[in-house]
């Protein structure tokens, strides 16, 4: 700890660990972002099953005091290891600011504290992951040691992204949901794409290198403007089920800047969950999600095409958040969804690209939509390519299909200012 780092003053938790307090505004200058990676050996707080963790944490000033924002992570259920990358901003902070983190356990009534680690801002090197031992609580002194791993992001994240959604394929679900094959429907979890959905796939993928190797040619500005910047893209991110998986690995096959950068899967992107939904349950955590879905592809496309992904993809797919059970069994209420859509904004606020691609599903980002558009954009008239407000928020992007959303990440709540369907893709 730095010399004008001093130890966080003792405040009082009730309830839900809930804190308030009142001091004078953070000084101006750039805000200060960090990254809980992770924690390890997280002891029992509970009787029966693992602890249920999170962290809160904040910024304390050199008298001790607390400045700017109070941070959550979201909740890892029944596990000593919980994976987060939650990404946060703690405001403008002065110099010798430090960083308060509590490590709590999630529980019906009263959350209780594990511990807690305080370190000087300045003592965390950008970009680099860094672990910290936890101090216990009085009722966990006896417990093995505890770490928690974060990183100061590096600043200067532009604050309006070009964020391009892309919906999966059609699935074995939403075939037999079509088809009233309750059987089918019922009987499995996570269900890959079916020949239909491969199908889908690979034709998005022909007409996204058509679209890029013409765009010079391309006599709309507004279309060569995007497509230039879903070309520039350096940051992608899936979701982890698996009909998702398989369609990002087709349909942005040999796209240099994702085998270049990477693929991150991100627990957020999940479809929402309805009562009855089993698509949207999952089954591997972790590297078996990605064994799972390269089994689904070698029955399905050309021999070729998968060794391409396993020479070139494959090893470059950061399984980021999805290391605990990334799903839930029960039906996603408002508040979850508010909390989650926040992780999730945050995860593309930071990413230091000003262009970002996301395959995910359509509850999710009609949910997204229905967050997010802004007032003036609700106002507009629209075109065929550019759908008004009530057409996005109340039809489902097609399987397969690609809209191109303008957002801006200045205020506390991000607005989405413009939108375009790309690549001949519909509503529907």
């Amino acid at each position: 700890m730095g010399k004008k780092c001093v130890a966080v003053l003792s405040i009082a938790m009730g309830s839900g660990m809930s804190l308030s307090w009142r001091s004078k505004p953070p000084p101006k200058g750039p805000e200060e972002v960090v990254e809980i990676v992770s924690a390890s050996n997280v002891p029992k707080a509970d009787i029966v099953s693992e602890s249920d963790p999170y962290v809160l944490f904040y910024v304390v000033n050199e008298a001790g005091n607390p400045i700017g924002q109070r941070c959550k992570t979201l909740v890892r259920s029944d596990t000593p290891s919980p994976v987060w990358h939650a990404v946060r901003s703690v405001g403008p902070v002065p110099a010798d600011a430090s960083l308060h983190l509590v490590l709590l356990d999630d529980d019906v009534q009263n959350d209780e504290k594990i511990g807690t680690v305080t370190v000087c801002l300045a003592d965390l090197p950008t970009g680099v992951e860094k672990t910290l031992e936890v101090t216990f609580a009085k009722a966990f002194r006896s417990s093995p040691k505890c770490e928690l791993t974060i990183m100061r992001r590096i600043p200067g994240a532009p604050v309006r992204k070009t964020v391009f959604v892309i919906r999966h394929g059609e699935s074995k679900w939403n075939a037999a949901q079509q088809q009233m094959n309750y059987v089918e429907m019922l009987g499995d979890f996570d269900h890959p794409l079916n020949i239909e959905g491969i199908q889908q796939a690979s034709a998005l993928n022909k007409k996204i290198h058509n679209a890029l190797a013409n765009i010079a040619k391309e006599p709309n500005k507004s279309v060569q403007q995007a497509l230039n910047a879903f070309k520039s893209a350096k940051a992608f991110f899936c979701s982890p089920f698996t009909r998702a998986m398989e369609t990002c690995l087709i349909a942005l096959l040999k796209l240099e800047n994702l085998e270049g950068n990477g693929l991150k899967l991100l627990s957020t992107a999940r479809e929402v969950k309805n009562t009855l939904g089993l698509d949207t349950v999952g089954v591997a955590t972790g590297p078996d999600i990605v064994k799972r879905v390269f089994e689904m592809l070698k029955a399905d496309v050309d021999p070729e095409i998968l060794a391409h992904l396993e020479s070139r993809v494959r090893e470059k797919i950061h399984t980021y958040d999805c290391q605990n059970p990334w799903w839930t069994r029960v039906k996603d209420t408002e508040d979850d969804l508010t909390k989650r859509f926040y992780d999730f904004s945050c995860t593309l606020r930071f990413e230091q690209s000003d262009s970002v691609v996301v395959v995910g599903h359509s509850l999710f980002f009609q949910g997204m939509l229905r967050r997010y558009l802004s007032d003036e954009f609700k106002q507009r008239r629209g075109s065929e390519m550019e759908p008004t407000a009530h057409a996005l928020t109340r039809r489902k992007l097609s399987n397969a299909g690609c809209l191109k959303l303008d957002m801006d990440f200045s205020q506390d709540t991000p607005s989405i200012t413009g939108a375009m369907l790309m690549f001949d893709s519909k509503l529907v």
